[in-house]
């Protein structure tokens, strides 16, 4: 049973919380007032990973390869019910989800406070996800760590600025 901080809001995935400096929510607002105004809020982003460790990275037009699911947090909704949600919905997994930190808000990520996860899923359902090269791509750590360093333009912002800082380990 999902249960609602915010019960009068009803289902408006458009509505989310800004916070303030220490990730405390402020107030509720449209999505897409809040990043016309730059303010701080919350996502989550979803790292999917083969068995053999190999990350499921996503294209997204005019920012390069990226997390395989990405999206901000509706108001009341916990960050670990949407990274669940993407692993079912993006992916078609109903597998667990494992916390692999928070990201300060920053340029790189829409001046978001970035909750990542990991999933795990196996090795032919990745490996079929990617029958689409246009639109995923499957790499192990060292390959992620070699775009990184000599192709980083190819890397969305925040994918790059994970990886560099830690957040995106080898498994």
């Amino acid at each position: 049973m999902k249960i609602s901080l915010y019960p009068s809001l009803g289902n408006t995935p458009d509505l989310q919380e800004v916070v303030d400096n220490n990730n405390v929510p402020l107030c509720i607002m449209r999505g897409e007032d809040i990043l016309r105004q730059n303010l701080r809020h919350r996502a989550v982003g979803l790292l999917v990973r083969d068995r053999l460790g190999r990350a499921l990275l996503a294209h997204r037009p005019g920012l390069g390869w990226g997390f395989s699911s990405f999206e901000r947090l509706p108001a009341g909704q916990s960050s670990e019910s949407k990274a669940q949600e993407l692993f079912k919905n993006d992916w078609n997994h109903d597998g667990r989800v494992l916390a692999l930190g928070l990201s300060a808000p920053g340029p790189e990520n829409f001046n978001a406070f970035v909750a990542l996860y990991e999933g795990r899923m196996p090795s032919s359902l990745a490996a079929a996800a990617v029958r689409d090269p246009d639109r995923h791509m499957l790499v192990d750590y060292d390959e992620l760590r070699g775009l990184g360093v000599h192709f980083g333009e190819l890397l969305s912002p925040f994918l790059r600025q994970a990886v560099q800082s830690g957040l995106v380990r080898p498994r």
